[in-house]
């Protein structure tokens, strides 16, 4: 009778930091029965959890680190209850034994980790609490954290009822994410769906040849207007500028950390994210931006690097209903492949060098044997310009191979799993927009020109332009 009279005594709320972070002695159907219906009232929705994030909460994601490594929230501190070893042998109790093993063994390895736990939040409290007292706030309320695991389950429960009986009462206010990091998942997919039950289950004749509807977001948000072009015309420059005007911009490129081609990675300190997570940056990125209407995003195929542009987003800017294409001459194009290739990340210790002659022997088999020679010796003899004019050749001719695919003709567009051939196709409104160098209006040269600079102001107003006057033309009688 003693032993189940202290089996089934109530956590301690009060006492010495050693008796507060002693893990309850229940059995293990009574401690999952307490987590689970304890924690119940403190849910919240992924949508509430974005909103809170805006305004600095703390977000803790309780999985193991190879997990949390694959994809997580974006500004999400990882604090694994469990390693990826311990994880894969509960797994494995659970599967082939029972879930009250499993439960058993997890208490086992907790117990000895929850003072640990307690430390690295409380850590976090004060940190934040810091930087709040820094600004002025003098607010005394309960600091709240939001802790999330796979499901919604047993991690983060576990992890948010000790913190809520272990701290000093009144300092944390512990919520968990319902259904955990699978709902936020599916969030991420439904942000850029784009068509309807209707169009899913095939409509009429004449809905299905004018192409309009499929055109319109399907779902509340913005317009995507896709800049493209041939490399070398200013795109992410023109972004950047867009960025700067105060427009929505999504830098695909930036993003993932790569410049989307064979040369991508050079210049890059940093590795890319996996393509989970780099879809959810990309999701937080479009909800976290207001007004105006529309969002500009740069014209990429389904992978940039090693990133994998998440399919339905890949969809939504095949259906943007606007692509400015933008033209440059030659000089001008060259002039931008050299700022950007070789006088932005040209350095001293030759790095820059290795990491070029790499990337040109990875596309041998692409420009054949002469043509790699060739550039290569450009780079041992420093001569940018020839370098740079050989580069143009090479991505002319894959950005041809590129518009082929992309006009193919197909209805997979109407289906969400289409393959990447058939959503190339375009269905916007296809505008042309010239970049010019500086000094340079039109054909005419005015005084002290700039030869080859690109006048980026001036191609950033004249996409504004565009955009304007498209959607003029669509609201007008």
């Amino acid at each position: 009778m003693t032993k189940r009279i202290i089996l089934l005594q109530p956590f301690p709320e009060r006492g010495s930091f050693s008796q507060r972070t002693n893990f309850p002695n229940f059995c293990p159907e009574l401690l999952r029965s307490k987590v689970m219906n304890g924690i119940k009232d403190a849910e919240i929705g992924v949508e509430t959890l974005i909103r809170e994030l805006r305004a600095g909460a703390i977000l803790i994601d309780v999985r193991s680190p190879s997990e949390y490594a694959k994809g997580h929230v974006p500004g999400a501190a990882n604090l694994p209850l469990f390693d990826d070893k311990q994880r894969g042998k509960m797994l494995t109790v659970f599967a082939k034994q029972n879930h009250e093993l499993a439960l058993a063994m997890a208490r086992r390895v907790l117990r000895p980790e929850l003072q640990h736990f307690l430390t690295r939040v409380m850590g976090m409290v004060r940190s934040r609490r810091r930087v709040e007292y820094s600004r002025g706030s003098t607010s005394k309320m309960p600091f709240v954290i939001y802790l999330y695991c796979w499901r919604g389950g047993m991690r983060s429960r576990t992890l948010a009822w000790f913190l809520m009986h272990s701290a000093r009462p009144g300092l944390l206010d512990c919520h968990v994410i319902r259904n955990g990091y699978k709902a936020f998942k599916h969030f991420v997919s439904s942000r850029w769906s784009t068509l309807t039950q209707e169009e899913l289950k095939g409509d009429s004749a004449a809905e299905a040849s004018s192409g309009f509807r499929r055109m319109e977001p399907c779902i509340e948000g913005p317009w995507i207007c896709i800049i493209g072009g041939r490399t070398g015309v200013g795109k992410t420059r023109v972004l950047h500028a867009l960025r700067d005007a105060g427009e929505r911009v999504i830098d695909l490129e930036g993003v993932a950390r790569h410049r989307g081609s064979a040369f991508g990675w050079v210049g890059h300190s940093s590795t890319q994210p996996p393509s989970e997570h780099f879809s959810n940056l990309l999701a937080i990125q479009w909800v976290s931006q207001t007004t105006p209407k529309w969002i500009f995003i740069e014209d990429e195929g389904p992978h940039v690097g090693k990133c994998s542009v998440h399919p339905a987003l890949f969809q939504r800017m095949r259906c943007a209903p606007l692509v400015i294409n933008i033209v440059a001459e030659k000089q001008t194009r060259l002039h931008v492949l050299l700022e950007d290739y070789v006088t932005d990340m040209r350095d001293a210790d030759n790095t820059w060098s290795r990491a070029m002659l790499e990337s040109v022997g990875k596309l041998h088999r692409r420009l054949g044997r002469d043509q790699t020679e060739a550039l290569q010796l450009f780079l041992h003899a420093r001569n940018y310009m020839a370098f740079a004019d050989g580069l143009l050749q090479y991505y002319d001719n894959m950005y041809d191979m590129h518009l082929g695919k992309s006009r193919a003709d197909g209805r997979a567009l109407r289906r969400i799993g289409a393959d990447v051939e058939a959503v190339r196709r375009r269905q916007g409104k296809i505008k042309e927009v010239h970049a010019f160098p500086v000094g340079r209006h039109s054909e005419k040269l005015v005084t002290n020109p700039h030869p080859g600079s690109l006048d980026i102001h001036r191609l950033t107003k004249d996409v504004l332009t565009a955009v304007l006057d498209f959607v003029t033309n669509r609201t007008s009688p």
